[in-house]
């Protein structure tokens, strides 16, 4: 294979509300922003980077007038965000307190600790510890 090599892998979310599902991974899972267009009015696109993740959100209808990209709307989890943290039951709270939505408490599995909570677009966001 020669050219067109690959590099900075992120992920996109497609959602109804980039300013709220931005504020949510900046303001309360520790994302930092990076980018924003446009910059003054109503996000169509926001980028977030943790560690060494970058995390996209961007506006569904935007994106299918754009770049014509049929079925982009926000529908079933096909996956999750999952955050590694220290304290999954203190974590699952504060993001609940931010106005997520519970879809399963924490609970142990596997040597593992886990909660998922649906962030403001609708998609699940994890958050993980070693059990112990």
């Amino acid at each position: 294979m020669s050219g067109g090599n690959f590099a900075r892998p992120q992920v996109n979310l497609f959602v109804d509300d980039v300013s709220a599902s931005a504020r949510f991974f900046v303001d309360h899972c520790g994302f930092a922003e990076t980018f924003r267009t446009p910059e003054d009015g109503p996000p169509i696109h926001v980028e977030m980077v943790l560690d060494d993740f970058t995390l996209g959100v961007a506006d569904h209808a935007a994106a299918e007038s754009m770049h014509a990209l049929g079925g982009a709307s926000p529908g079933l989890p096909q996956c999750d965000i999952t955050l590694w943290c220290d304290d999954v039951d203190a974590a699952y709270e504060r993001l609940l307190a931010a106005g997520a939505t519970p879809v399963a408490a924490p609970h142990d599995f596997v040597g593992n600790r886990a909660a998922w909570v649906k962030e403001p677009g609708g998609h699940l966001v994890s958050v993980v510890a070693k059990a112990g």
